[in-house]
């Protein structure tokens, strides 16, 4: 009987170890029961770049950013490119200033959205990167004597989404 017992706690115990390695191999590959841990991934990538990207400047009325700005960005590419390739990037440029019009506002906060795309590709970040360009869609502040409100209105945001299974 006791025979019994013991050879079956060695078969139960094989069975763990072998059903770890497996599921710690899986995942490594990003899949955990048919579910994908990439998406626990693209949370920590864009919580990661917050930091960054917050410290992205716009010169105004210029479709370039500050010096301290390629800090910021080269920051972000090195982030970026220590996770998987397998996401999509939607880089999010909100432009406001007074002096154009919706038309303009749009096609400016493109082009700026457009050059930090390029940036980013030339600093060998792979993926899916799409750029995106807001006018006035989302003001953070309304008060323009406060030294900080071009800065608010006028802000990069990266959004971070898993790629679909081909």
């Amino acid at each position: 009987m006791r025979v019994k017992w013991i050879i079956g706690g060695l078969i139960v115990a094989v069975g763990i170890f072998i059903g770890g390695f497996v599921w710690h191999n899986n995942i490594k590959r990003g899949w955990v029961d048919g579910s994908s841990v990439s998406l626990r991934y693209a949370m920590e990538l864009e919580y990661r770049l917050e930091d960054h990207v917050n410290k992205v400047k716009f010169i105004p009325g210029s479709v370039a950013w500050t010096t301290d700005s390629y800090v910021a960005l080269d920051s972000i590419c090195a982030v970026i490119t220590e996770f998987p390739n397998d996401f999509r990037y939607t880089v999010k440029v909100h432009s406001k200033q007074n002096h154009r019009t919706v038309i303009d506002e749009k096609a400016h906060a493109q082009s700026l959205a457009q050059r930090i795309m390029v940036y980013m590709q030339d600093k060998g970040v792979v993926g899916e990167i799409n750029p995106v360009g807001l006018e006035d869609v989302a003001i953070r502040c309304v008060e323009e004597d406060n030294p900080n409100c071009f800065d608010l209105n006028n802000r990069l945001e990266i959004s971070v989404e898993v790629l679909p299974e081909r």
